[in-house]
């Protein structure tokens, strides 16, 4: 209101046409969920770098998956994974949508992984109820959230392998 009346007596203001920039970095068409469970977001985080690797009697974990609830930022799954190829990240996504339901929309970033086996998988046990939006890979732009929700899971997994470690 008083700014109003402050533009409206200025003679500076008024002899000046208004300019509408259009604002840097902004998304032009935001992703936006309606409540829990219509949208899941979908990322893979390496382990490869890591000096302490999750192994098990025969087998070593590589990669992990996070899926987290879009509307919350809820983690509803990690999910640990010897290659980052389509058929295993299928089988890990589908049991836990077994739990949680089939989303409306499924975000991830347009890895091949999640490309195969997934979208075959998803079309057979839920038909085209469940769509997948892809974005650009590793740009917090366009999936910050999964990005985000990698970040502290692969730090909390971190920490969590460290105070396990002997000696310390």
């Amino acid at each position: 209101m008083m700014v109003g009346l402050f533009i409206a007596c200025c003679a500076v203001c008024a002899s000046k046409p208004a300019v509408l920039r259009p604002l840097r970095g902004c998304t032009p068409n935001p992703i936006l969920s309606d409540g829990f469970g219509h949208m899941f977001n979908l990322d893979l985080a390496d382990l490869r770098s890591m000096p302490d690797r999750i192994t098990f009697p025969g087998k070593s974990f590589e990669w992990f998956g996070v899926l987290s609830d879009h509307f919350t930022g809820y983690i509803l799954g990690l999910f640990p994974l010897e290659t980052k190829e389509s058929p295993e990240v299928a089988l890990f996504v589908t049991m836990l949508f077994g739990s949680f339901g089939f989303p409306l929309f499924l975000i991830n970033d347009n890895g091949t992984e999640f490309l195969g086996a997934l979208a075959v998988a998803m079309k057979r046990l839920c038909g085209n109820k469940c769509r997948t939006i892809c974005t650009r890979p590793r740009n917090p732009k366009a999936n910050g959230a999964a990005e985000s929700n990698v970040k502290w899971s692969k730090a909390g997994l971190i920490r969590a392998i460290q105070s396990r470690l002997p000696g310390d």
